[in-house]
């Protein structure tokens, strides 16, 4: 399986289920609490990413108050 290095590639999926993978066992042993922050900041991450401007400050400015 080839890895698609294309900054403009929409596919991201792989790179997702490996760092899935990465960490299911590391969540096994953290508080729920904890979990529940690496949730919030891959989803803040994931929202930088996007095309939209106005979505991807609001997503810094949560990252930046975390």
């Amino acid at each position: 399986m080839a890895i698609d290095t294309n900054p403009n590639s929409t596919s991201k999926a792989p790179l997702k289920d490996q760092k899935k993978k990465k960490y299911a066992k590391k969540e096994e042993d953290l508080s729920e609490e904890d979990a529940d922050l690496i949730h919030r900041l891959e989803l803040y991450v994931d929202e930088v990413q996007r095309p939209d401007p106005e979505l991807q400050s609001v997503a810094l400015e949560r990252l930046r108050n975390e």
